[in-house]
């Protein structure tokens, strides 16, 4: 969540509003909670989205003969989130490699 938070001015200035809320009251906080769900709904629409574009294109990428082995494992090296949610924080064979060999 810090790591969103930094990357993402919303998040920032959302979590700025919870902090403000907790000297304050209980109504304070729900609101900043609820406006940081929305906040969250949005992003994971948007990402959501993106990944459909990206598997339509990684599909054209797999239908055209011309597409060699290299490109495909270069387009998949860092969206391994394709083979499911336990892959989705891997970030490289490197990573994929001590995760299977432990």
């Amino acid at each position: 969540m810090l790591l969103d938070a930094i990357e993402h001015t919303e998040y920032g200035a959302i979590l700025s509003h919870i902090h403000d809320a907790a000297r304050r009251d209980v109504v304070a906080i729900s609101a900043a909670l609820d406006e940081f769900g929305m906040a969250d709904m949005a992003t994971l629409v948007t990402q959501a989205k993106a990944r459909m574009q990206f598997l339509d294109e990684l599909e054209a990428l797999a239908r055209n003969v011309e597409t060699r082995e290299a490109e495909m494992h270069k387009a998949i090296e860092r969206n391994l989130w394709i083979l499911g949610i336990t892959y989705t924080f891997f970030r490289s064979n490197q990573t994929l490699k001590r995760k299977v060999m432990r």
